[in-house]
């Protein structure tokens, strides 16, 4: 009796079952069994990133994170706001507000100037402007408003940049107030058009690629991507009458509400970079488990990952989503093109590349589970059968981190990482739908 009272009391707090009819109370969880999960998983990591909205893992090792700069994200108040140097960003979906979950980009560089000011280094065009006259997506009364004269021309704002020829990204925020349509043009090329009324899109320039989205309250962020001409060149907005329509005869009094322009080198729209009197880069999103904290968790043996997140278009290739440095990658995209709508989910052991599936879609979240064994990885994708295949066992030795989203745009949602090969069975039943 008394060495039962002492097992009562040291395992105090954790959840408890009987054994037969005698009374005695076992713990379901042991602080002494690193990993074990109650059902024999070998659950060593748990990281639940929408859900939790933390770095902190429900089990196992919190990772470093590191970003050297700051760096826009929406709240869950649906509004943009701004983390710290180093610090994560949980995005959140600006109308459902769902958290998404940890936010990693690539780094960018917002080149236009003065990205909430229109009344300052932007060239105005049969328009007048008035500036902080409503409330703009971050909640601050910042935006500005731009309306067109009673003149029969174009109306309009823009802003010289200096280009060389490759990919580029004009984007910015957009709200109705008497006009419901714009146009937006980049280096100086030809103009696609925006339904800021309906959230659609009109005529797009031939050779460009476009998208608007609900930012909530009222705003759409629109963007064109295309190949910029190079040289000192404008990029900017203007009103229109609707799709099509360049110039037409104003009536003095209509217009929209302008905030958050944004040019950045690259084949899609990252978040929000806000300028002033000069460009401004935002760092790379870094974050890994390393060191000891790796080694603790990892089992040379075989494991399986657990990925649930979803891709965001990205100017690199080989992805790498879960992987220790370039030679070593459990999981990652190999794209067959920049900007591409789908990828191939492929593993690299150091020596070969054996792919198992493919046509993810970007911005369209995926669960995968990747059981690890010496010389195979089993497979399977949002419960699909299970797919096998060869690697030469670089995955599993010679391991030192666990890097996530190394290489690749996107939303974490959750990793877990268990120290044993999982079941056929199991791996199906853990990325069902």
């Amino acid at each position: 009796m008394a060495r039962h009272r002492k097992l009562t009391q040291k395992f105090a707090g954790f959840p408890m079952f009987k054994l037969g009819t005698s009374g005695d109370t076992f713990p379901v969880t042991s602080p002494f069994t690193t990993g074990f999960t109650g059902y024999g998983d070998g659950l060593s990591l748990d990281l639940q990133f929408a859900t939790d909205k933390t770095l902190t893992a429900r089990k196992g090792p919190t990772p470093v994170f590191i970003r050297g700069s700051t760096g826009t994200f929406v709240g869950s108040n649906g509004l943009i706001q701004s983390a710290a140097i180093n610090a994560p960003r949980f995005d959140h979906d600006p109308i459902t507000l769902a958290c998404k979950g940890l936010l990693i980009e690539e780094s960018r560089t917002n080149v236009v100037l003065q990205s909430e000011t229109i009344g300052t280094t932007w060239t105005q065009t049969n328009i007048s402007v008035s500036s902080n006259v409503a409330v703009s997506p971050d909640g601050g009364t910042t935006a500005d408003k731009i309306v067109e004269n009673t003149a029969s021309a174009i109306h309009g704002i823009d802003q010289s940049t200096t280009f060389t020829a490759i990919p580029y990204t004009f984007s910015f925020y957009a709200k109705k107030d008497g006009r419901i349509w714009v146009r937006a043009f980049l280096s100086g090329l030809a103009s696609t058009w925006f339904d800021i009324d309906n959230g659609t899109l009109g005529t797009v320039a031939s050779g460009f690629t476009a998208s608007i989205t609900n930012a909530g309250n009222g705003w759409w962020r629109c963007s064109i991507t295309g190949t910029a001409s190079a040289g000192t060149l404008s990029s900017g907005v203007r009103l229109a009458t609707g799709d099509g329509v360049s110039t037409y005869l104003g009536d003095g009094t209509s217009g929209v509400f302008l905030w958050g322009a944004q040019v950045e080198a690259g084949s899609f729209p990252t978040s929000y970079i806000p300028t002033t009197t000069g460009p401004l880069a935002r760092s790379a999103d870094v974050c890994s488990i390393t060191g000891s904290a790796f080694s603790n968790l990892w089992n040379t043996s075989g494991g399986t990952f657990l990925f649930e997140g979803f891709l965001i278009p990205s100017t690199a290739i080989n992805l790498r989503m879960l992987s220790s440095g370039s030679n070593r990658r459990w999981l990652y995209g190999n794209q067959s093109g920049v900007g591409t709508v789908a990828e191939t989910l492929t593993l690299f052991d150091g020596t070969s590349t054996p792919n198992y599936f493919a046509n993810v879609r970007i911005a369209v979240k995926f669960k995968i589970a990747i059981s690890v064994e010496a010389l195979t990885c089993k497979a399977s994708f949002n419960g699909s059968a299970i797919s096998t295949v060869s690697q030469n066992g670089n995955l599993l030795n010679s391991v030192t981190l666990l890097g996530l989203f190394e290489n690749a745009s996107g939303f974490i949602t959750g990793v877990k990482y268990y120290r044993k090969n999982l079941s056929n069975q199991k791996l199906q039943t853990l990325t069902a739908p």
